[in-house]
């Protein structure tokens, strides 16, 4: 399985299960919010990695994208976007279409 498709499939997986959005009190999109929620880009971040000060950073602007390329970043801030710009309810079907328009399996909660 190619590096795409396993960050696809686990942001997709961790925003399904968690159903709900990472964001502060005032609708700010957190990577971590104090409530243990985390955004598409934010389940990327182990607990080691983690540092607070990275908080409200554009994601290509963290310390943590290093780690990708180019190709990958731009699928996280796909990802990102389903997150932030639309309801929880709509989740599914964008990621179906993230799945779609950039060549990627459907994980089985998806189908």
């Amino acid at each position: 399985m190619n590096k795409l498709q396993k960050i696809f499939n686990k942001v997709a997986k961790h925003l399904l299960k968690q159903n709900a959005k990472s964001t502060s009190d005032t609708w700010t999109s957190l990577y971590r919010a104090e409530n243990g929620l985390k955004c598409a880009a934010g389940c990327l971040v182990s607990d080691k990695e983690y540092d607070a000060t990275q908080e409200n950073w554009g994601w290509r602007m963290t310390k943590w994208c290093a780690k990708y390329t180019e190709e990958e970043n731009d699928l996280i801030l796909i990802l990102q976007q389903v997150h932030d710009d639309y309801p929880v309810k709509a989740w599914k079907s964008e990621l179906v279409r993230v799945a779609k328009e950039n060549d990627l399996k459907l994980i089985p909660e998806l189908k």
